[in-house]
């Protein structure tokens, strides 16, 4: 089955229309309401909306495209499907992860992206957005996001860093990864530093993007060998000024851009980068695999946090329940501290009374005054039992959230409780996302180490390469360096306009 998939991975139709592709990564905080919504759903409803009304330019995200809707009707995303059919959910990834490679490659004009920004754990930092920079009939100048900045970038550079074209190269997760943009130190340079520094970013990001491009470029076909010539055989070899070169000039290859006594820096920089992402990748992995461990004991982030949903509710409902009781105890205390001044007022008039007459009675003023003290006693206690009973109250309101918290509380419980089945499987779904994600991001960060430890062994080829050239070609090359160097920076600073010797 995975062969299959892989089959159709690389042949399926994923072509989107002219300026109407969109690309989305992770999910977006309604503005309103404050919940989350995956930004796929934004990105499909919006190209649906785009293309009713005006059906004569469409627009598409790969699920809608043939490919992708063949891809959906797999089911590939459910669990029990990829149980069902025994493929590992690694592979199945990656057989996901091909096919937007291959959807990005394939736009043509404008692409909207439903994200804020490309996060360096998504697919599209790694591969989608790359993928259409380096499509000529695409390009980084045609993104456009649908979504504002995030909020972790500073209001005072939205105007600099919004722009698609921005967007579309930088980065503001990961020091380690190409387009980095340290927001916090940008602020703090001038406004004219601030350009300098962002495009020398995306300047790089481009470089980069070249390079690659040039790697992914169909090499020549070898020829055909051709027979020996007898008569050729004959003839003496030619003097070694002849020959072809034994290297690529310095322009063409990979690394060549970048000065000899940098070479170092940048080779002990990429080490540096992929033993980082390396030790990262390790991590998010044990993570990944810690996390399914307890998905799998039913005891997942999202699972534990809905039985503690319903035990602190449980703990509000029972409050609310035992601040009712406590007031209706208080209201009999209070109920008896009444009826024991009533007793103590019916008592004044036979006080009054002679002792001869209290005597027939069957009474003295003194058995009189000893039980009108009882009774203001009694009233006394009562009270400050009733007060008690208030005290115990308002703690119990405290912990059940006041009236209006706890009819809430209760209400929320008893749906819980009637359809916890539910609730519990939408949480169990919920950790099992979170669990793909953390797999997700493992992997793209080991593909990013390992692009990291191919990079510094490029450099290190780079390095090697230019021990073996005769001193001359050396100068050469490095002469030349200096010159492109000196050049792009008088590019840049005529772009930029005059400083006024600032």
């Amino acid at each position: 089955m995975l062969d299959y998939l892989w089959q159709r991975a690389e042949t399926m139709d994923l072509s989107s229309p002219f300026d109407g592709a969109t690309l989305w990564a992770w999910r977006s905080r309604h503005p309103s309401t404050g919940d989350f919504v995956g930004n796929r759903y934004v990105a499909q409803a919006w190209a649906e909306h785009v293309t009713r009304l005006d059906p004569t330019r469409p627009a598409t995200v790969i699920h809608l495209t043939p490919g992708g809707t063949e891809m959906d009707q797999h089911w590939l995303n459910d669990r029990r499907t990829i149980e069902a059919l025994d493929l590992d959910p690694d592979d199945v990834r990656e057989v996901w992860d091909r096919l937007s490679e291959r959807y990005a490659e394939n736009i043509h004009g404008r692409t909207v992206v439903f994200s804020d920004h490309a996060h360096t754990a998504a697919i599209l930092y790694s591969t989608e957005l790359p993928a259409v920079r380096r499509t000529p009939d695409a390009g980084a100048d045609r993104i456009a996001f649908a979504h504002p900045p995030p909020e972790k970038i500073p209001a005072a550079l939205h105007a600099l860093l919004e722009p698609g074209p921005v967007r579309a190269r930088i980065q503001i997760d990961d020091p380690a990864l190409p387009g980095y943009v340290d927001t916090a130190a940008l602020l703090r340079l001038a406004p004219a530093e601030r350009q300098t520094h962002l495009a020398e970013v995306m300047a790089q990001v481009d470089a980069e993007d070249l390079r690659v491009a040039g790697t992914l470029r169909p090499q020549p076909q070898e020829a055909e060998p051709v027979a020996p010539n007898p008569a050729a055989a004959q003839l003496p070899d030619p003097e070694p000024e002849q020959r072809e070169p034994p290297v690529p000039g310095w322009r063409t290859r990979p690394h060549g851009m970048i000065r000899t006594a940098d070479l170092p820096t940048a080779i002990a920089a990429a080490d540096r980068a992929a033993a980082q992402l390396e030790a990262g990748a390790r991590n998010r992995a044990a993570e990944a695999r810690r996390l399914h461990e307890t998905v799998q004991r039913g005891q997942g982030p999202a699972t534990r946090a809905l039985e503690q949903r319903r035990a602190a509710l449980t703990t509000r409902v029972d409050a609310a329940a035992a601040a009712t009781a406590a007031r209706d105890a208080a209201a009999e205390q209070y109920a008896l501290s009444r009826q024991a001044w009533q007793d103590i007022h019916q008592l004044a008039e036979p006080a009054q009374q002679d002792a001869h007459t209290l005597r027939e009675a069957g009474t003295s003023p003194e058995e009189i005054a000893a039980r009108r003290q009882r009774l203001r006693d009694a009233a006394r206690n009562a009270v400050a039992e009733a007060q008690r009973h208030e005290r115990r109250a308002a703690d119990h309101d405290q912990l059940a959230g006041g009236i209006d918290g706890s009819a809430a509380a209760a209400a929320e419980l008893e749906d819980l409780t009637q359809r916890w089945d539910h609730h519990t499987d939408d949480a169990r779904q919920r950790d099992l996302g979170a669990e793909h994600d953390l797999h997700q991001r493992a992997d793209t960060t080991l593909e990013q180490a390992k692009q990291a430890a191919r990079d510094a062994a490029a450099l290190r080829g780079e390095a090697r390469l230019r021990g073996t050239l005769d001193q001359a070609t050396a100068e050469r090359e490095e002469a030349e360096r200096e010159e492109v160097s000196r050049e792009a920076a008088a590019a840049e600073r005529d772009r930029d306009g005059p400083s006024l010797g600032l």
